[in-house]
């Protein structure tokens, strides 16, 4: 058996069983009532895509290290409090959904050895900090950290040269991009929606020439990101192709202040 699909039922236990599934390459067991994830999935030698999102776990086993053909894992949605050790040696992860859970770090070991993410997923934790080696993810194209704790992100992140999307929504504390954003050349959506602290954009926005979504919306009555003078006019010149939403248009030099952008 190559594929095993229960997704949406009731099932608390993975059987005994299921450590003979030596051939499997792909599970899904999204939305049970699972509490534990058997050590036995070392067994598992040749899975690609294991979905255990929507559970109640509240670890993984070291033991998740052993299954280096993985190219997708979906985690999301269940009470992990820590990553292990291990999963650093799952080397060709592609897909990465930590989603809605309880971690307070994203390892820098881990980055570290996951340079072929594509997309990387870690909102709804509690994320205070994120580590200066995320520049190594360099096939990275989809970044999610909304509703975390962040208050900024690290000058590396300029030099994601393939990234495509970056989300930071709901970070109530952030309070400032990256210098570096304008490395960010193939970048196409950016949002920083309900983060009040935010209250300016780097120069390097300017430089986003493939940006069609920009939002900066705070959420409540009053958008307070302000753009500042030397960019509005580039701002202004993308307005057509690009969305920009919650932004603040300050006066330019030697022009007329404009107006809020919704």
């Amino acid at each position: 058996m190559k594929v095993f699909s229960a997704g949406c039922n009731t099932i608390l236990t993975i059987p005994d069983g299921a450590g003979n599934w030596e051939k499997l390459e792909m599970c899904n067991l999204r939305e049970n009532a699972l509490t534990v994830i058997p050590p036995f999935i070392n067994k598992w030698k040749l899975m690609k895509r294991l979905m255990l999102g929507s559970n109640k776990f509240t670890e993984v086993p070291e033991e998740i290290g052993e299954m280096t053909q993985l190219v997708e894992l979906d985690l999301r949605k269940n009470e992990l409090a820590i990553l292990p050790f291990g999963l650093r040696k799952c080397v060709n992860l592609e897909h990465l959904n930590l989603g809605d859970n309880k971690l307070t770090e994203l390892p820098e070991e881990l980055v570290r050895e996951l340079g072929k993410l594509r997309e990387l997923y870690m909102y709804r934790n509690k994320l205070d900090t994120l580590p200066d080696n995320l520049n190594l993810l360099v096939n990275c194209e989809r970044l999610s950290l909304s509703k975390n704790n962040l208050k900024s992100l690290p000058e590396t992140v300029g030099e994601l040269e393939k990234l495509k999307e970056l989300y930071v929504n709901g970070n109530a504390k952030f309070s400032s991009l990256p210098n570096s954003i304008g490395g960010l050349k193939v970048l196409r959506e950016l949002g920083a929606r309900g983060c009040p602290k935010l209250k300016s954009l780097p120069k390097g926005v300017e430089d986003l020439d493939n940006l069609v979504e920009l939002d900066l919306r705070t959420g409540g009555k009053k958008d307070v990101c302000k753009v500042p003078g030397e960019i509005t006019g580039k701002l202004e010149q993308k307005i057509i192709r690009c969305k920009i939403r919650g932004v603040v248009v300050k006066k330019a030099k030697g022009g007329k202040k404009g107006g809020k952008k919704k």
